[in-house]
Parts: structure tokens; C-alpha cells; sequence
């Protein structure tokens, strides 16, 4: 009975087995069959998922309460290149960012590494509600932290010291030069305002936000002793610089920098969440905006410092062609023609390396125009009445002249070069009709020295020595007998 049971249970084993080997058996085929049932991915895959990432890089990140915007020209590779320096110069500073903050390195290695590798886009928390951008472009880099702020604090009080979101000599340290330093801060009111335009009293509270109104009074107050305060902040209120940015917001900016080099702006927003995300994208408009401005108007002092250099080439040219003009009226302008051709060439070179430079300044000008006009177009800014001057206007006024002064260098340059090239031309061309010439003569000069080579030759071989006398014989007797033959026929004729 027991050898029964045991070999009921090894049957029994046997078929679990046996039942466990078909089931891998169909689990490994039905695998297979999905493998060749699956598509290859064609060759412009990868290209179309980086195109996929380039349209999607860049993202709008939510502001908060409080925004500093700080922005520097890379140093390292005038290519355009991330170095390994530049990146652990990064991180470094990132690093020391961080350490003021209460965020952990450890837990943010992943990010830091990749920032020392040259990830273009970075948004890193910090900890305390407080988190940092870091965004890569060819010429410049930016970095905007973005904190809770106080929001709720009244419209008057004064914006607080952007020194204390940052260690101390930070942007000392910054591997490049900082061009931009904006500190923003939102204030939100307790209901929507009543009207588009701001009253006195709100851009009087916005100017001792700013902590400039204190600055204005007294000098205002001695020269208009007899007005009243109405007519005091009338004055005031024309020195501020602000627009409307959409359902109900509005945002103030003070160009003049404080102690350390930074401007301020003031968002003032109804209440809404949605609202204030609009606001926040705003103002990114707005710190986009000012890092091309100051980018373009960077270029101006350069352009302006190429126009004595402009004017000496001219003055070179001018005393040149005159030169040139002289020396054809006389009996040695063609001797000079190839001096003038290498003074005209040298001079050439000097006008085309300025006119590469200052090309290549107006195109980068243009782009930067067009980025700027593209961003007020979008963002659509209102005026806050004529009490307030204009944003856009304000910006507007200066980059074009700017803009024109830098492109009237770039068409100077490209005058003089085209009035060069042209001269060259002239010059060369005469040069060649003057060889031209002179090699006519030198033909004409070996011709005939081949046909008196040719006569002497011949004089020298029918001599009696000569290789050719017994032809010249031969000839001369075959000569008689003709002529002596024609003779005859001429004496018989009737």
C-alpha cells in the first residue's frame, strides 16, 4: 500500500513538472511572437525626440512672493562652449548657494552634477519655500531665486534688502561678470482696484516702497514751500515708471540702481490665484526683456568708440584716391599704380576686419531688437494713465537710438569697403591695361628681333662655309635659269 502512495506522488510530481515546463514553454513563444511582432524604430527617432525636448525646454516655472533675478556674461570660451572649469566654477557657487539655505547638498548631488556638466536648464529647491533657476545661454547666464515673500505686507512699506537671499560677496565670486541684478517683489491688495489708473496716494505709497520718495521731498518741499502735499505727489508721481499687465496688476520698476548695483520692481496684484500667476509670468517677460536691453545697450559704447577709427580710414582713403588722382596727370602715374595697389589693399584689410566686427554687432543688435519687441508684443503692457510713464516707451526711447547708432557704424564700415573695393578695382584694372600694353610691345619687339635672328641666320649659311651654301647655289642657278627661260619666251613672242 505504501510503494502505491509513493509512486501515486511521483506521477503526481511529474505531471507538475511536466505541466510547469509547457507553461514556460508558451510564457518564452508568446515573448518571441511579441518580439517579432514588434516595430523597429525608424533612423529620425532620436532626432525627433530631441526636437520634442528643444520645444519643451525652458518651461514657465511659478513664481512667489519674492523674486531676485541676477544675470552675467560666460568668460570662459568666447566659442560659446561649456568648459569643465566653467562648470565646477558653477557648482561651486551653487554649492555655496546652497549652504545659506537649509537644503542638504546630499540630497540634490544628481542636480549639481548635472549642472557641472553643462545642463542648460536647472531648477534646484533650496529649502525654507525657496528655490533657484539656472539657465545657460551662448553669451550670458541667469539665476533667479524665488522665495514666499510676504505678500500681504501694505503697499508702502519698503521693500526689503535683497543682500539677505544671498552669502555674503556672492556675486564677487560669480564666475563672469553680472550685468543684471533685479529684485522684484509682489505686493497683493485686499480688493480689485477701482480704477485702471493709480491715484496719487497709491503712487506716492509705491514710490516709499521703493524708499525713493524721501529722497524727493525735502529738495521738493524747499523749492514749494507753499504747496500741498496734492501738489507734492503730482511731482512725484511723474518720475514713475510703470504699466498695466493684465487683469488688474500692475507693475512699477525703479531704474536707479541702490549702493550694490540693483534695481527693483514692484508687482502689485488683486487678489486671485489666477491672477497672480499671470503677474508671474509677466514679470519673467519683463526680466527677459531687461537682459536683452542691457545686452544691447552694452554694444553702444563700443560702436560709439569705432567712429574716430572710421573716420581715420576715411581720412586714409581720401588722402589715397587724391594721390592716385595726381599720379595719372603725370608721366609717372603708371610706375606708382602698383605702390598705390598695395597701400589700397593694407588699408582694405584694416577696413574689412572693422567691417566683420561691426556686421556682427548689428546682426546680434537685431536679434536682440526682435526678441524685445516680440516680448512686448506678447506680454501687451497697458499705460497707467499720463501720470506714469510709459514702460515700453521708456525702454524704447533709449534702445533706438542706440539701435541706429550701432547699425549707421556697421553702414559707415560697409561704405568705406565697398568704396575700397571699388578703387582696387579701378587701380587693378588700369595696371592690367598697362601690362597689357607693355606686353603688346615686348611682342612686337620679339618679332622683330626673330626676323632679324632669321636674316642673319640665313646671311650666315649660304656663305661659302656656310651649311646652307650649296642650297643657296642650287638655288641661285635654278633663279637664272627661270628668269633667263621667261626671257626667251617674252623675246619670241609676236
Amino acid at each position: 500500500m505504501k510503494t502505491r502512495e509513493g509512486t501515486t506522488r511521483d506521477d503526481d510530481a511529474a505531471d507538475d513538472a511536466r505541466a510547469a515546463t509547457e507553461t514556460e514553454e508558451t510564457e518564452n513563444a508568446a515573448r518571441a511572437v511579441k518580439r517579432d511582432d514588434a516595430v523597429t524604430p525608424d533612423r529620425g527617432l532620436g532626432q525627433r525626440r530631441a526636437l520634442s525636448a528643444e520645444t519643451r525646454s525652458r518651461p514657465f516655472v511659478p513664481l512667489k512672493g519674492e523674486v531676485l533675478h541676477v544675470a552675467w556674461y560666460r568668460e570662459y570660451d568666447d566659442t560659446g562652449k561649456f568648459t569643465r572649469e566653467e562648470g565646477l566654477a558653477y557648482r561651486e557657487c551653487i554649492e555655496k548657494l546652497m549652504s545659506h539655505y537649509t537644503m542638504p547638498v546630499e540630497e540634490v548631488r544628481e542636480t549639481l552634477d548635472g549642472i557641472e556638466r553643462g545642463w542648460s536648464d536647472v531648477t534646484l529647491s533650496l529649502g525654507e519655500g525657496f528655490n533657484l533657476r539656472m539657465q545657460r545661454h551662448n553669451e550670458f547666464e541667469t539665476l533667479t531665486l524665488n522665495g514666499p515673500g510676504n505678500m500681504k505686507e501694505a503697499l508702502d512699506s519698503p521693500m526689503p534688502e535683497w543682500q539677505r537671499l544671498l552669502p555674503r560677496e556672492w556675486t564677487c565670486e560669480i564666475p563672469g561678470k553680472v550685468f543684471l541684478i533685479n529684485h522684484a517683489v509682489f505686493r497683493q491688495l485686499s480688493s480689485a482696484p477701482k480704477s485702471e489708473v493709480p491715484t496719487l496716494k497709491e503712487s506716492s505709497s509705491i514710490r516709499r516702497a521703493f524708499g525713493t520718495f524721501e529722497d524727493f521731498a525735502p529738495r521738493i518741499k524747499s523749492t514749494y514751500e507753499d504747496e500741498d502735499e496734492d501738489s507734492l505727489l503730482e511731482w512725484d508721481s511723474g518720475t514713475l515708471i510703470g504699466c498695466g499687465i493684465g487683469d488688474g496688476s500692475r507693475l512699477f520698476v525703479n531704474y536707479e540702481l541702490d549702493d550694490f548695483g540693483a534695481m527693483k520692481t514692484l508687482v502689485v496684484v488683486p487678489p486671485g490665484e489666477s491672477v497672480f500667476i499671470r503677474a508671474g509670468r509677466q514679470l519673467q517677460r519683463f526680466l527677459q526683456l531687461e537682459q536683452y536691453r542691457l545686452l544691447l545697450l552694452q554694444r553702444l559704447p563700443s560702436a560709439k568708440s569705432r567712429f574716430p577709427l572710421l573716420a581715420g580710414l576715411n581720412e586714409r582713403y581720401e588722402a589715397l584716391a587724391s594721390q592716385l588722382r595726381r599720379s595719372k596727370a603725370t608721366a609717372r602715374g603708371h610706375k606708382t599704380q602698383q605702390e598705390f595697389v598695395t597701400q589700397i589693399t593694407e588699408l582694405e584689410q584694416a577696413v574689412t576686419q572693422l567691417l566683420t566686427r561691426t556686421q556682427l554687432t548689428a546682426l546680434t543688435t537685431q536679434a536682440y531688437t526682435d526678441i524685445i519687441n516680440l516680448r512686448l508684443a506678447e506680454a501687451g503692457f497697458t499705460r497707467l494713465g499720463y501720470e506714469i510713464r510709459f514702460l515700453p516707451t521708456f525702454v524704447k526711447k533709449r534702445i533706438d537710438p542706440a539701435v541706429n547708432t550701432i547699425k549707421t557704424v556697421a553702414e559707415q564700415a560697409r561704405i568705406l569697403s565697398d568704396a575700397l573695393e571699388r578703387t582696387t578695382a579701378l587701380v587693378q584694372a588700369s595696371v592690367e591695361v598697362r601690362l597689357q600694353r607693355i606686353n603688346e610691345r615686348i611682342a612686337q619687339y620679339g618679332l622683330l628681333f626673330t626676323v632679324a635672328s632669321v636674316c642673319v641666320s640665313l646671311l650666315a649659311g649660304i656663305q661659302p662655309n656656310g651649311s646652307l651654301h650649296g642650297l643657296f647655289v642650287l638655288f641661285k642657278a635654278k633663279f637664272f635659269a627661270l628668269v633667263g627661260f621667261c626671257s626667251q619666251l617674252l623675246a619670241s613672242a609676236p
